[in-house]
This record gives C-alpha cells, structure tokens and sequence, in this order.
C-alpha cells in the first residue's frame, strides 16, 4: 500500500508532473470574506490564558476592545510590549 501523494491527486487544478502556479492571492482582513472573529478570539484567549490575563468572553466585548492600530487592541488586552 503506498501514500498518495499531492503530485498523484485527482485535483483538476493539477497537472501531473507540474507544480502548482499561483496567479492570486486573497487577502481577507477581519470578517470581509469569511467570519474569523470566534477564531480570533479563541486563539488570542489561548495566549491571554498562558498569560494569566482575563479572557473576552464575547464578540460583543471582543468588539469594544479591538481596534487599530493592532498593537493597541493587544495593549487593552493586557499583553505588554515594553
């Protein structure tokens, strides 16, 4: 039994024996595309967390407290840079 791999894929997109061309890429920012807020918040409750710092509890506080520039939101949330 073998693995298949990517090169052997049934993928319409690829060529066999040809590498993939990428022609554009999407950048999608905070919600423009696709909803990422739970993800956001989950993964900056992880490092909130290991910090010992308070938590957001919900999108409601996750949008008092975002905002930019970034580095400002990450500052209201406890997180020190100094």
């Amino acid at each position: 039994m073998t693995k298949k791999g990517l090169s052997d894929c049934d993928s319409p997109f690829l060529v066999k024996g040809e590498k993939m061309k990428y022609t554009h890429i999407l950048w999608d920012f905070n919600g423009t595309i696709l909803n990422d807020v739970e993800a956001g918040i989950r993964s900056v409750n992880t490092l909130l967390k290991e910090r010992g710092l308070p938590i957001i509890n919900s999108v409601a506080d996750y949008h008092a407290a975002f905002g930019f520039p970034i580095i400002d939101y990450y500052k209201r949330l406890g997180f020190d840079f100094d």
